[in-house]
């Protein structure tokens, strides 16, 4: 983004000119960059939580909590995936492209956002694996949460 931010700027100021997908463009590294960073971000703990009625309960409980919004957030964010992944599908049997000079096929970014929400949906399942085998409490899954 940056790079094309920079070259628009050299575009404009010196050659009267411009690329014209400016905006375009960001749009779709901002939703590569938020849905492909959910997995990750949650799996180092750094998605902001509001700790105060987790902190109240015992270990077990936490555990419990834990996996049930956890598959609160796996079922979210499936249906979210499966509504973009429909979408997508239907731009692709329309061939349906922006209204731009470009003309970007609109299911890549669908596809994006949809990989980006499996690949978080993968690291839900594999923390409630994690509680349900006993290899992590919801004491330990929650160490690295700063309170909020």
């Amino acid at each position: 983004m940056l790079m094309h931010i920079l070259l628009e700027i050299l575009l404009r100021s010196f050659f009267a000119s411009s690329t014209f997908v400016l905006d375009e463009f960001v749009g779709y590294a901002m939703v590569a960059l938020t849905f492909l960073g959910l997995g990750p971000t949650y799996r180092r703990h750094g998605h902001l939580r509001v700790m105060i009625l987790l902190n109240f309960l015992n270990s077990s409980m936490k555990s419990l909590v834990e996996v049930v919004l956890l598959t609160t957030a796996i079922t979210i964010s499936t249906f979210i995936a499966l509504y973009f992944a429909e979408a997508g599908s239907r731009y692709w049997t329309r061939g349906i492209l922006s209204r731009t000079i470009a003309e970007v096929p609109l299911w890549i970014p669908m596809a994006v956002a949809v990989l980006g929400l499996v690949i978080f949906a993968v690291q839900a399942i594999s923390s409630i694996l994690l509680i349900v085998t006993g290899l992590v409490s919801g004491d330990e899954l929650q160490k690295e949460v700063v309170d909020v």
